[in-house]
């Protein structure tokens, strides 16, 4: 936090974003969090903001990156200001869109904490900018321009039509990574595979998820929670459960009080609750210890049925699980 004072102390005209940032620091309270502060929210507009905004988890990150950079670099400042909207509606600015996606990439480039808050940047201008981000993502770098930074422009096109929730889109950014020998981050892929899903793709979801199987990055946990995820909010219990067994028995990937907690919530969740306890004592069994999440679960689930003495008696031995 010392950092971001020293940088908030710039002097004469500070860019806005240290501004603040001084104002956050200013008036912080021992029970705030330094993740209360989204850096976005100083370069969308208004609008924006009630669907757009950086992870809680990645807002430090993102802070301190700014912070360094805004006092070091110059070319971070112009870059700030070629992303960020104009002063109002009525005064468009003259800075075009290709030139933006440049500065947004730049940024990107100088810090990978700062790839989330690129992407999210770029995400305002969504979907009125898709032609000319897909346009400049397939052509940015193809003169001249080394490897690196053309996959880069595909990174940020691709996390970007993530974050505008933008599934068709970023499928086809997927597509141009692959051919273009590149590898995709497996969070970007478990960022789609959740999008897919809740857009109702659920064949595209699993024609993804075949294609890892048989290429890299190959299936992680996190991917097989979001597909089990996705088959559960579907309804698609079945095929959920099964995922557990493929990914012991062909990938070697012991699932996790996720993997488990996910499975028993969506049994509840659909009246199989019989099934929600067989999964319990299954994990049990594995060795995965259930969590406090795992049996309010189980106790709600019998406390809406009726089953107040069982619902007691898991409560107790949660108390005694947890608490010894």
């Amino acid at each position: 936090m010392r950092l971001l004072a020293a940088a908030a102390r710039q002097p004469k005209t500070p860019h806005p974003l240290l501004a603040a940032l001084h104002r956050h620091l200013s008036t912080t309270t021992s029970t705030s969090s330094p993740y209360d502060y989204d850096p976005t929210a100083q370069f969308l507009h208004p609008d924006h903001r009630r669907v757009l905004s950086l992870p809680a988890s990645l807002r430090h990150d993102a802070l301190l990156a700014l912070a360094r950079l805004l006092k070091t670099s110059p070319q971070c400042h112009l870059a700030l200001h070629a992303v960020s909207p104009p002063p109002s509606s009525g005064s468009p600015s003259s800075t075009s869109l290709a030139a933006r996606f440049a500065a947004a990439s730049r940024l990107a480039a100088s810090a990978s904490a700062l790839r989330p808050f690129a992407a999210i940047l770029i995400a305002a201008r969504l979907p009125a900018a898709s032609p000319d981000l897909l346009s400049w993502s397939s052509s940015y770098g193809s003169t001249g321009g080394s490897a690196r930074v053309r996959y880069a422009a595909l990174r940020l096109a691709l996390h970007a039509f993530l974050a505008a929730g933008m599934a068709a889109e970023a499928l086809h950014v997927l597509a141009r990574v692959r051919s273009s020998g590149n590898t995709p981050s497996l969070s970007a892929l478990a960022a789609l595979l959740r999008l897919l899903f809740r857009s109702g793709e659920v064949r595209a979801a699993w024609n993804m998820f075949e294609e890892m199987a048989t290429r890299v990055p190959r299936p992680s946990l996190a991917i097989f929670n979001a597909m089990i995820l996705g088959f559960c909010h579907r309804g698609m219990l079945r095929i959920g459960s099964g995922l557990l067994g493929v990914m012991e028995k062909k990938f070697g990937i012991i699932p996790d009080v996720v993997s488990y907690n996910i499975l028993i919530k969506g049994h509840c969740v659909f009246g199989w609750s019989g099934d929600a306890f067989k999964l319990f004592e299954e994990m049990r069994s594995s060795g995965c210890e259930p969590t406090v999440v795992t049996y309010n679960i189980l106790v709600d689930v019998l406390c809406h049925e009726g089953r107040m003495a069982e619902a007691r008696r898991l409560f107790d031995e949660m108390a005694q699980a947890l608490l010894g």
